[in-house]
């Protein structure tokens, strides 16, 4: 390589790579780049930003081959891509795709009305609103999403979305990686009827992957045949920080296992869920497992209204609170082993050899809402906290509100298992102490690093502090 060679390479090298272009969309060409939404992605190339002014856009978008973000502007307001039934809303068949802070509404389609991904494009959803679309007269699967492939999910709303089949809400599909967090899924619906097509309200999980949703709530989903909020017919599903509030169907009110598959539930909320069949929370054909959940109000066509069994099924629950109108909770075939809870089915007084008792838990307001614990409720220090199946309760370090647990209360003998003598309450929420009495530089919990954490270290400077003359 001569001299002259050598320079132009090191002139490269040091040259400022070309950065990915903020293409702008507005009112006026004047003041944007284009007017329409479609324009811009006509001109995009992979990695550009679509920055779209508040307004109302009836497009239906196709993205094609490319990976970029349509979001909204700064400027305060709505951007609502309105689809005037005239299929999916947006088409994101084969691209890299990320939105962000949009209305996307008005989609009819057979499958994806709202957004269809394919197994050949990967979806990214943060602060959106995706509502009033509908999946009919064709495969009849998504009314809000599609997702074949990969979709990752946050701080959006998933609001009045239908199918005429399957996936009122979303369906998942493909390898993944699928994780939803801080969502709302409200009044989505499958099926009009008990067609065995009409599953999952508001999710269908059909994946080769486990699929994560968290700190994400379900409110008044239904499906004509199962699965009211979630039907799992693939791989695992895990729940943390979830609330499944009033939603119905005539198998699994809630949620519907299938054959073979996995749910696993951790510091949830099931209240008022409803299945004119079998299983007002949970229709289980396989393995569902619940850690300090919390099962109110919820209610079916069988005697025993929370769980229902089928097969070889096995349902475990530990350090859970159920109560419902019926005198058990679960009910048909399979395995069912609470441990640690107040469930219907315990003896009333001592618990017994498993720690199961039944007992009003004394929530704070009941027909308010507010299932948190009252002061000498008997849920207070009542479980295990050395943990089951495979999971360190330890490791659960915060209840549904986002608060430490393993707390144990000093006014409350221990019933349950304790860990360097902390005790977990059962359900989804753990006693907070008063704190407002407590002696200058004198904590509750978490004060050891790494924060944030509940683990050995705090379990040490806790009874470092306590040794010392803190409360």
């Amino acid at each position: 390589m001569n001299r002259t060679t050598l320079s132009i390479a090191a002139c490269l090298l040091l040259a400022p790579s070309a950065g990915a272009d903020v293409i702008s969309v507005g009112p006026g060409l004047g003041a944007f780049d284009h007017i329409t939404i479609t324009a811009a992605i006509a001109s995009a190339s992979n990695g550009d930003e679509i920055v779209v002014e508040p307004g109302l856009y009836p497009e239906n978008l196709v993205i094609g081959a490319k990976s970029v973000t349509v979001r909204r502007s700064a400027t305060p307001g709505e951007v609502i891509i309105f689809g005037q039934s005239l299929g999916s809303v947006i088409d994101a068949s084969a691209a890299n795709l990320t939105l962000r802070d949009l209305t996307i509404t008005g989609g009819t389609s057979g499958t994806g009305a709202g957004v269809f991904a394919p197994s050949n494009s990967t979806l990214v959803v943060e602060s959106c609103v995706i509502e009033d679309n509908h999946a009919s007269g064709g495969s009849e699967v998504g009314g809000a999403i599609y997702a074949s492939k990969s979709l990752v999910m946050r701080d959006s709303i998933i609001r009045n979305n239908s199918s005429t089949g399957r996936a009122g809400g979303v369906e998942l599909r493909g390898v993944g990686p699928h994780l939803i967090e801080d969502c709302l899924f409200e009044l989505n619906n499958a099926g009009p009827d008990n067609s065995p097509t009409d599953i999952g309200g508001a999710i269908v999980v059909a994946t080769a992957s486990p699929v994560q949703v968290t700190r994400s709530t379900f409110r008044q989903n239904g499906a004509g045949a199962q699965g009211g909020a979630i039907i799992v017919l693939d791989d695992i599903l895990r729940l943390d920080h979830c609330v499944f509030d009033s939603n119905f169907s005539p198998r699994g009110g809630a949620v519907r296992i299938n054959d073979s598959h996995t749910v696993r539930a951790n510091n949830c909320l099931f209240i008022d869920n409803d299945a004119s069949a079998f299983g007002g929370a949970v229709y289980n054909l396989e393995l569902f497992e619940a850690i300090n959940c919390t099962f109110v109000g919820n209610t079916s066509g069988s005697d025993n209204d929370t769980f229902e069994g089928a097969g070889a099924s096995t349902t475990r629950l530990l350090n859970c609170i159920v109560t419902n109108p019926g005198s058990g909770s679960h009910g048909g075939a399979g395995s069912f082993q609470p441990a640690h809870s107040l469930i219907p089915e315990g003896p009333s007084g001592a618990p017994d050899a498993n720690g199961n008792f039944d007992a009003d838990p004394m929530f704070v307001d009941a027909l308010g809402g507010d299932f948190r614990l009252m002061p000498m409720s008997p849920a207070i220090d009542a479980g295990d906290s050395l943990g089951g199946f495979g999971v360190s309760v330890l490791s659960l370090a915060t209840d549904l509100d986002g608060n430490v647990r393993n707390l144990d209360d000093a006014d409350t003998p221990n019933t349950g298992v304790p860990a360097w003598e902390l005790n977990i309450d059962l359900g989804a929420y753990e006693l907070q102490p008063d704190t407002g009495v407590s002696l200058p530089g004198c904590s509750v919990a978490d004060i050891a690093e790494p924060y944030n954490v509940l683990d050995f270290s705090d379990v040490i400077g806790f009874l470092g502090a306590f040794g010392a003359g803190c409360p």
